[in-house]
């Protein structure tokens, strides 16, 4: 019979044991015997903070505040959960879209190069904690476990792809480049990739460009929108993208959909509840947001569709206000849109919950008034 990964694992808990790194009653003793400790709040910070440069294949990895215990898999290139029990491993990705600590608005009208983070644990004011290269509006903008990114976006119209680490919070650094310039692109992430898709240049764009998380390296062209358009919103479930109105240059209601397994062109299934373009989006595990916009007038709509079903949205509350191109940042519990470009111009954070249909509450500023920012979390 077949020894499960499960069986091996507990058997080198069993010799941790025995040396003494873990003792009978769970405690742990630090690192040694195969086992390096850490003590980190939560899932998501542990895997922000964990440098996986140069671990062993088969490592054991124990943060003591969680009491989790996690195995290092040199072929994945990702940490495992241990349970004790024949069954295969679940995968453990590190990788929510929504946040557990903090949201990020980056750049934005002026130009403005500044990047702000306010926290999900509290309501409360943004505060300014570093910079993007230079100023610019208009970007995508992308999550990963480790790391915040923007993509292209305008003063002048650009094409490269910045990053910034979200643990030491340094100024980004130019590191990659779209397969062309443009702005007014919707925003994607996937565990692995970050995708940036349709925007303007000269004329309207129908362009899926996609990079990699797990190196330095320019975005390659994967795929198409069923229609060439700016000014889109950009949502996701955990295996595909969404983007969601925009301008063609007609207002359009479209929510295109594309897979994150294949390198495809997305087909069109649904409508947002009225044709608009610069909304802000969020997305819960189940269901995408887009929210506020210009269709015209400028709107406070908050739209909501579900991932699995597509279909047309459904219009479930209201921002604070009416405004244009607000950010877009997402919690595990709730919606966020941050700023907004004039002349509904303001420096609004709001919230609206993912469990029930609501209107948004005020929760705090950015540090200056801005929109056509980027929107992050981690």
């Amino acid at each position: 019979m077949a020894v499960s990964i499960s069986r091996l694992i507990a058997d080198a808990i069993a010799r941790s044991v025995t040396t003494g790194t873990i003792s009978s009653d769970g405690s742990v003793s630090g690192g040694g015997g195969g086992v390096t400790t850490y003590e980190y709040a939560d899932a998501a910070t542990f895997y922000a903070n964990v440098d996986s440069a140069g671990l062993t294949d088969g490592s054991l990895h124990y943060n003591t505040t969680t009491r989790d215990l996690y195995v290092w898999d040199d072929s994945d290139g990702q940490f495992f959960p241990v349970t004790l029990s024949d069954e295969a491993l679940n995968e453990f990705t590190g990788y929510v879209f929504g946040g557990e600590t903090y949201g990020y608005t980056t750049g934005g009208s002026t130009p403005d190069n500044r990047i702000d983070r306010f926290t999900f644990a509290s309501d409360g004011n943004a505060t300014d904690i570093s910079d993007t290269l230079y100023g610019r509006n208009g970007h995508a903008s992308h999550s990963s476990k480790t790391f915040a990114y923007i993509a292209g976006g305008q003063s002048p119209i650009l094409n490269n792809i910045q990053k910034m680490p979200f643990v030491s919070q340094g100024n980004m650094t130019d590191i990659a480049d779209l397969t062309q310039s443009r702005y007014y692109m919707a925003s994607q992430s996937s565990k692995n990739h970050g995708y940036s898709a349709g925007g303007r240049s000269s004329p309207f764009v129908d362009t899926i460009d996609k990079h990699p998380f797990s190196a330095d390296a320019n975005a390659t062209d994967v795929g198409n929108l069923s229609e060439a358009r700016a000014g889109a919103s950009g949502q996701n479930s955990s295996t595909e993208g969404f983007t969601s109105g925009g301008y063609t240059p007609s207002y359009s209601s479209t929510i295109d959909k594309f897979p994150f397994a294949t390198d495809t062109n997305a087909t069109n299934v649904g409508d947002i509840s009225d044709a608009r373009y610069r909304s802000g989006a969020s997305s819960s595990t189940t269901h995408g947001y887009a929210f506020g916009g210009f269709s015209p007038p400028y709107t406070s709509t908050i739209d909501k569709f579900a991932f699995a079903s597509g279909g047309t949205a459904s219009n479930i509350g209201a921002l604070t206000t009416a405004c244009d191109a607000p950010a877009g940042q997402s919690s595990t519990s709730n919606g966020y849109r941050s700023g907004s470009l004039p002349p509904q111009g303001t420096n609004v954070i709001d919230k609206f919950p993912f469990a029930s249909d609501a209107n948004a509450t005020d929760v705090g500023n950015l540090t200056v008034a801005r929109g056509a920012s980027g929107g992050h979390q981690i």
